[in-house]
């Protein structure tokens, strides 16, 4: 029988679980293929961390396995990850220095790298005044940059996970294979999902980011005709360098990165959301701080939405494992999510009605000058006039983004 190093802590008790669970799979020595199977079969084991690639492993000696898995051990042991009482404790110190929400969250759930890059991206904004210490913003300021704040369910914390059982008269050793059978189907969609995620997360943060841009008035008037060509496409940021300032290349990069990417989000949930009415918005929208508010919220919340079924779907994967198929774990992930969907998609939808109301008004400035988009208490757009802003307050209306 191969002899196996028995080190202490975290992978010496993996090598006695892979023993113990896996004694065929150890009965040649770690190498090519096999130190492979062995790095996956500890994965579904949740002995070894989902992130690690095994491929890394192939054509890895024995002893150049455990000292790979110490280095990953090492790397991983830099990272600081805070209780839940802690991460929310960060969050509003976070937010009361001026970053937003949704990014301090991100923060506060990241690792140090993640976090190192993310203050110094907090600081160099706060340098360029793009964001204020909550105390040093007046309550006019915080009402103009609010956006729509219609509530999202959060997602269940106590989700009663559905047993999903072999099928019925099958013998043990096909049940081993049929584990086998899920394990080679989930891991490329596991893999593809954990990638997504975290391209999503990047993504919010870019959101944020041009958030605080849109507030800081460093955007130029008639911001559409100048980033619009005359094929009615967003030009590409490299174009407009010496012409535009890096605000408005970092705010042009973000939306054309969106639509190159919109196959991966239109299509999966249905919504009155259309990319090509999106597009065809944009001339007259991007023209207007809110216009650009609702096209940042519009991507936002499309980001918002693919993501809560990616994470809710990496929870079923480490939830189940290789006791479920692929289509087991896509049905109960549906399922868990229903509710968070659906409300994100109602707000999609009514983001859809004010970005036509507001594309209506910004082709007609002569006729909408000093008018903004309110909504009627039964929700219904309306454009009122700055001198009759008392009248809407006394019908119950408000600002559409509030």
């Amino acid at each position: 029988m191969v002899q196996i190093i028995n080190e202490p802590g975290f992978f010496g008790s993996l090598a006695q679980s892979l023993q113990q669970s896996a004694p065929t799979l150890l009965k040649n020595r770690l190498e090519g293929k096999q130190a492979e199977a062995n790095i996956r079969l500890g994965q579904s084991l949740g002995l070894i961390p989902a992130d690690l690639d095994p491929k890394e492993f192939r054509n890895a000696s024995p002893s150049s396995v455990n000292a790979m898995l110490k280095q990953k051990k090492s790397s991983q042991s830099s990272q600081s990850f805070l209780s839940q009482d802690e991460q929310d404790e960060l969050v509003e110190e976070l937010v009361a220095d001026g970053m937003p929400r949704q990014q301090a969250r991100i923060y506060a759930k990241s690792g140090k790298g993640t976090q190192n890059t993310m203050a110094r991206i907090h600081e160099d904004l706060k340098l360029r005044g793009l964001r204020q210490p909550v105390e040093e913003q007046t309550l006019e300021n915080v009402e103009d940059t609010a956006l729509p704040t219609e509530d999202i369910p959060k997602e269940r914390t106590e989700f009663d996970w559905p047993e999903i059982p072999p099928p019925p008269e099958t013998t043990p050793a096909e049940r081993v294979k049929m584990r086998q059978q899920n394990q080679k189907e989930n891991n490329p969609r596991l893999l593809e999902t954990r990638d997504k995620l975290q391209q999503l997360d990047k993504t919010d943060m870019d959101f944020a980011i041009l958030t605080d841009i849109n507030d800081s008035g460093k955007l130029p008037r008639g911001l559409g005709s100048i980033v619009i060509n005359s094929s009615g496409e967003l030009r590409p940021s490299a174009q407009l360098t010496g012409q535009v300032n890096k605000e408005t290349q970092r705010f042009v990069k973000t939306v054309n990165d969106f639509i190159s990417g919109a196959k991966n989000f239109f299509g999966a949930r249905v919504t009155n959301f259309d990319l090509q009415s999106f597009k065809a918005r944009l001339p007259s929208l991007l023209n207007t701080d809110e216009g650009r508010r609702v096209i940042i919220e519009q991507m936002r919340l499309n980001n918002q939405l693919e993501s809560v079924h990616a994470r809710s779907e990496m929870d079923a994967f480490k939830h189940y494992g290789n006791s479920a198929n692929l289509s087991d774990i896509i049905s109960v992930t549906d399922e868990r999510v229903a509710d968070q969907e659906a409300a994100i998609i109602s707000k999609l939808n009514h983001l859809t009605e004010a970005s036509d109301k507001l594309d209506m008004m910004a082709q007609n400035p002569e006729r909408f000058r000093n008018y903004s988009l309110w909504i009627t208490e039964d929700g219904k757009f309306q454009a009122v006039h700055d001198n009759d802003r008392q009248l809407a307050i006394d019908s119950k209306m408000r600002p559409w983004h509030d």
